[in-house]
């Protein structure tokens, strides 16, 4: 899993997938991930935890590739 700095919003890229939380106080988003990979920020899981604090789990579907 790769965390994301996505334009201030996280985001994770699973294998060819990516998720979003787009909005305060929504869940997770399947997004098209070229957009993520594109415009987003690699960032290290402190830095992630940082930035956006606690977060919904994952949908239960998603799945390391």
């Amino acid at each position: 899993m790769i965390l994301v700095d996505w334009e201030y919003r996280p985001a994770v890229m699973v294998g060819v997938r990516a998720f979003a939380i787009l909005g305060p106080g929504e869940g997770w988003t399947e997004v098209e991930p070229a957009e993520v990979a594109d415009s987003g920020n690699v960032v290290s899981p402190e830095e992630f935890a940082s930035r956006f604090g606690a977060l919904p789990p994952l949908p239960s579907t998603v799945a390391e590739a």
